[in-house]
């Protein structure tokens, strides 16, 4: 059989993920200080707004040290992300007797671009999930949950490439009720953090219930307990661990 390749290309420009800061005091590099917070960084100069919704711009080297530090480690470049899903059919095992089984490997590659001509020395962190749906049932199974950080200290266009490790999804047919069975690749979430803890870019191509933080926390807890079977990591949609679906029993064949 012919070996069968799919890659789908997702491509996600973000900058902070419109993160709202902290209001604090600043110093420009001649000792005159302020109150107000970050809101955007553009061709090397900073919006500053107070709690009355002025803004100040100033350029970065316009700034203290410790104001330089603190855009240094605290707040994040703008990013750019492209992300790739990677899927293929594996050949036919020799073993293999019932010539309609499916097998594939799906992985995902994210490409992130650092799009600031600024350094930034803190660790970002990076997780993704891969997520298939049962295709006999009205349930989920979390196929792999991967975790990675990274540094973007480089100037402009400084890139950084995270791939997951591949994992399977299997569809056979039932050989007493005839019907398919197995996993169907539903999709990616994909998350970028600082090292607070603070979102800086989420993308995904699944149904924005699975998106949401409290199902994903359900799901960090299902990626630990479930460890390593693929047969135990099976989710509803409130994120809550159910059974796999129950093989049928053949009956009994009379001669």
């Amino acid at each position: 059989m012919r070996k069968k390749n799919l890659i789908l290309f997702i491509v996600c420009a973000c900058v902070l993920a419109g993160r709202a800061y902290e209001l604090r005091e600043w110093e420009d590099a001649n000792g005159n200080r302020f109150q107000g917070r970050f809101i955007r960084e553009l061709f090397g100069k900073l919006t500053i707004e107070d709690n009355d919704g002025n803004q100040n711009t100033l350029a970065i080297e316009d700034l203290s040290d410790v104001d330089k530090k603190y855009i240094r480690v605290m707040i994040p470049p703008k990013i750019e992300v492209a992300i790739r899903t990677k899927s293929r059919r594996l050949k036919k095992r020799p073993a293999t007797n019932i010539q309609d089984d499916i097998e594939e490997v799906h992985s995902i590659v994210a490409q992130i671009n650092k799009k600031s001509q600024r350094p930034f020395t803190s660790r970002l962190n990076i997780e993704a999930f891969i997520i298939a749906e049962e295709v006999e049932g009205d349930n989920y199974i979390l196929l792999g949950r991967f975790e990675d950080s990274f540094l973007l200290l480089e100037e402009k266009d400084y890139q950084y490439t995270f791939e997951s490790k591949p994992v399977l999804t299997t569809q056979f047919t039932d050989i007493c009720s005839e019907s398919r069975k197995g996993e169907l690749y539903e999709g990616h979430v994909l998350i970028i953090t600082s090292k607070e803890g603070e979102l800086i870019l989420l993308d995904s191509n699944l149904p924005t219930w699975m998106q949401q933080p409290e199902l994903l926390d359900k799901l960090r807890t299902l990626s630990v307990r479930g460890a390593p079977s693929l047969r135990s990591r099976h989710f509803n949609k409130s994120g809550e661990k159910v059974p796999p679906p129950r093989p049928r029993i053949c009956p009994e064949r009379t001669t």
